[in-house]
């Protein structure tokens, strides 16, 4: 048995040697180079709760993402800066991000909208005999909160489509 021992250690050692790391450039957004449509449906919970439809369109550039929405108009956010994903914020409610190295696959939303809440409160009062008060009659009141939703963008090649310029404004 102690011959097999550095046998085993000295295929083992020779074996990792020669292993070859991967040569694979880094994933980078020149991969995604494209355009892409979108078309989400986003809602608040509750009945007649606000909704609303994120349709656009982007267009991948090896260093630049653009977008055209709705709703709209989209805004690149100035103030954001590599590592952090492209941003766009859209109409008064809506903020797309990309991730600078995989923009097709990491792609989100963020969408603030009204939501009914209802809850039962006391209409009227009444005393009892012994001159306890209490709850004689209740209604239900409804009011509107905002509700952040979110979630992932599903971007859809456009087939033949030319990613050399940006959506139009």
């Amino acid at each position: 048995m102690s011959k097999v021992l550095p046998f085993v250690v000295a295929v083992s050692l020779g074996v990792v040697g020669c292993h070859h790391a991967r040569t694979e450039p880094p994933h980078s957004a020149a991969d995604h180079v494209g355009v892409y449509q979108f078309n989400e449906h986003v809602s608040a919970t509750g009945a007649a709760a606000e909704y609303i439809d994120i349709v656009g369109e982007v267009v991948v550039l090896a260093d630049t993402v653009t977008v055209d929405a709705r709703p709209g108009p989209c805004r690149a956010d100035e103030n954001v800066r590599p590592p952090t994903p492209f941003t766009f914020r859209c109409g008064t409610n809506v903020v797309l991000t990309f991730d600078r190295r995989d923009p097709t696959t990491r792609a989100g939303y963020a969408a603030m909208l009204a939501e009914n809440v209802s809850r039962q409160v006391c209409a009227a009062y009444a005393t009892d005999s012994n001159g306890r008060r209490y709850c004689a009659e209740m209604r239900t009141e409804t009011s509107q909160r905002i509700s952040r939703r979110s979630g992932y963008l599903t971007l859809t090649r456009v087939p033949g489509a030319e990613a050399s310029k940006a959506p139009p404004r």
